[in-house]
């Protein structure tokens, strides 16, 4: 087992969060730490721990005592607090559920409302598409690390840098796995001000209805 960094006796610790450092394995020496932090935040990455002011708030009040302790961003760090609709769904889905994904999504970004998904195909994949494409925001949780970040074929053209922010709780280098998947469907749900599941086919009008009610809420 990996020995954690004690950062009651490290002299670099009074520099950094102590909640920043908890998913480190130790290396053994300060400097090698110090190194890997460098590197992250070289490439555009923001460590978010517990007791930054920039945590969001959401987070804390949905999962309380079970908050990841570490949030790593990249991207347009102010979306992390700003108010949004979670859309999840399956990652097999119908033409039809994907022009529904992609309306919803279109939908709530032309009302200034940001749009977040789990950045899996399918569902996800579309809601992301959608937001980008009516230019505006949205926010991809991970269910790996940081450093395992692609950008997707169908995103490439969009303004995704500016628009979008990818968040995970997952250390810099862990690989997708399905457990990893399920935990970051939590943080989906916690992060947003309200979710909405495809989880099942419905009329498009129905839907329309529901997509129009959620946005009405969200404006108050």
């Amino acid at each position: 087992m990996p020995r954690i960094w004690d950062t009651k006796r490290s002299p670099i610790a009074d520099k950094f969060s102590k909640a920043n450092f908890s998913y480190f394995p130790q290396l053994d020496a300060d400097d090698k730490l110090y190194n890997n932090f460098e590197k992250l935040k070289s490439g555009g990455v923001t460590i978010i721990g517990l007791d930054n002011d920039r945590y969001p708030q959401s987070v804390l009040q949905h999962t309380r005592d079970s908050a990841p302790p570490i949030l790593y961003c990249k991207g347009y760090l102010p979306l992390l607090n700003q108010k949004g609709v979670s859309i999840v769904g399956a990652r097999d889905v119908s033409d039809f559920e994907i022009k529904i994904t992609k309306k919803t999504a279109q939908k709530l970004a032309e009302n200034g409302i940001n749009v977040t998904s789990g950045y899996a195909k399918g569902v996800d994949t579309s809601a992301h598409l959608g937001a980008l494409e009516a230019h505006g925001t949205t926010t991809m949780i991970l269910s790996f690390g940081i450093n395992h970040i692609t950008i997707k074929r169908e995103l490439e053209d969009l303004n995704w840098e500016k628009n979008a922010l990818f968040v995970t709780q997952f250390a810099p280098d862990e690989k997708f796995s399905g457990q990893n998947a399920m935990i970051r469907n939590k943080l989906v749900c916690a992060i947003s001000k309200a979710v909405l599941s495809l989880s099942q086919v419905l009329k498009e009008t129905v839907w329309e209805k529901r997509v129009a009610l959620l946005t009405q809420a969200n404006q108050l």
